[in-house]
């Protein structure tokens, strides 16, 4: 029986809370499956399937998954060492080692703990001198280092927690045995997963091609194959609200606007500004997310020509509010401070209902020690930024 994986967590949570190996209950989301189509809980694979959008787990696995976990033997006399060799640390990829994992959230943790511990602040950036912070140790107990990395959950390796069973010897992180030869078997199997999941599922042939989300899950085309298969966008719905558009205006028939190479685009991204809505084309997962939350989205060469596809946008000669702010923290040159020299960090930035962008700033190298402020520069200041700025934009981005 196919169920959800909210449902899948709590079974997971019933049947494996007398364990010796602790479950990460809540590991299981729609962003696992994107790799492989599986999720790992412990050495069971777990086949995600995908109908009518939404992601449902087969219970028989998951049951399975808890059981071999439930049955995992461990003894605490018999532990192996996490540590790396030195020379191994940074070839390494984090994304299938998982030694390498362990040991890099071992560091994040330990240098959370020195900083609250060192000068009280409440950041990453101490305000006191070196010679005035506080000598603190490590921590060698595992839980309180779980504690400093569980937002918003605790970290998961093969959808297990590994924090409870981690020991400290004196001088290395240790495992039990069994439980690092569990993992290392999940590693095995994901690896495996991953590079089936990388060939094309139409021509056979492997690549590092993205994976596109579609409503039966995610599937991998070559650029060859998707440029065979789908559409290109022609620019038809150009002034054309996005509320109207019928159901049967499949956006996955076409390739997304974005991508440097040919891949299927699955949404159709359109404009989010109060009282414009319309269609500025279709777009991959991948793409759509950085739209709505990208850091550097206005970096990708057609970033700027697909955001002008809103024909409000266009006619105003403006961005998005959103993107109006990220270019004028990118470009404004901010006020001096306390007569310093050095150049400020661009925190952040927001757009004020009356048009004008609050920065957020930081200077880490002030003689007084780092300081914060707010700088907020006004509204026609943002217009003459974001015109200067698109004066070289084509007026027909298609």
């Amino acid at each position: 029986m196919l169920i959800s994986p909210a449902t899948a967590q709590q079974i997971l949570a019933d049947l494996t809370g007398s364990s010796a190996v602790p479950a990460a209950c809540e590991g299981l989301s729609r962003y696992w499956f994107q790799e492989n189509n599986h999720v790992m809980i412990g050495e069971v694979a777990v086949r995600g399937y995908k109908h009518k959008g939404a992601w449902r787990v087969d219970d028989r696995d998951i049951r399975r998954a808890a059981h071999a976990l439930a049955q995992l033997d461990l003894c605490p006399e018999r532990t192996v060492p996490v540590a790396l060799p030195r020379q191994r640390r940074r070839e390494v990829s984090l994304l299938h080692d998982w030694r390498a994992r362990l040991l890099d959230w071992i560091e994040q943790a330990q240098d959370l703990h020195r900083h609250n511990h060192s000068c009280g602040c409440s950041d990453f950036v101490c305000r006191k001198p070196l010679n005035e912070r506080t000598a603190v140790e490590d921590l060698t107990d595992p839980l309180l280092l779980e504690a400093l990395l569980a937002r918003p959950r605790p970290p998961a390796l093969a959808g297990t927690r590994p924090f409870p069973l981690l020991s400290w010897s004196g001088t290395n992180w240790l495992l039990p045995d069994a439980y690092a030869a569990l993992l290392t078997r999940a590693e095995t199997t994901a690896s495996d997963l991953t590079v089936n999941a990388a060939a094309c599922t139409r021509c056979g042939v492997h690549g590092d091609w993205p994976r596109s989300s579609t409503s039966s899950g995610f599937v991998t085309l070559c650029p060859a194959c998707a440029q065979a298969v789908y559409q290109v966008y022609s620019g038809h719905l150009a002034g054309v609200l996005y509320a109207s558009l019928s159901p049967r205006t499949r956006a996955d028939a076409y390739l997304c606007c974005l991508c440097t190479q040919p891949r299927r685009a699955y949404y159709w991204d359109h404009c989010h500004e109060p009282g414009h809505g319309k269609v500025r084309g279709p777009v991959c997962a991948g793409c759509n997310t950085l739209e709505g939350g990208g850091w550097h989205y206005l970096q990708h060469p057609e970033a700027v020509p697909h955001l002008l596809r809103c024909t409000d946008c266009r006619r105003k000669n403006t961005l998005p509010a959103r993107h109006r702010a990220t270019l004028v923290r990118d470009l404004h040159t901010p006020d001096p401070h306390r007569n310093c020299t050095s150049k400020p960090h661009k925190e952040f930035a927001r757009t004020e209902p009356d048009g004008s962008v609050t920065i957020h700033l930081t200077c880490y190298p002030c003689p007084d020690g780092p300081i914060r402020w707010e700088q907020l520069v006004p509204a026609t200041e943002v217009d003459r930024i974001v015109k200067d700025f698109l004066q070289n934009t084509p007026d027909d981005p298609e």
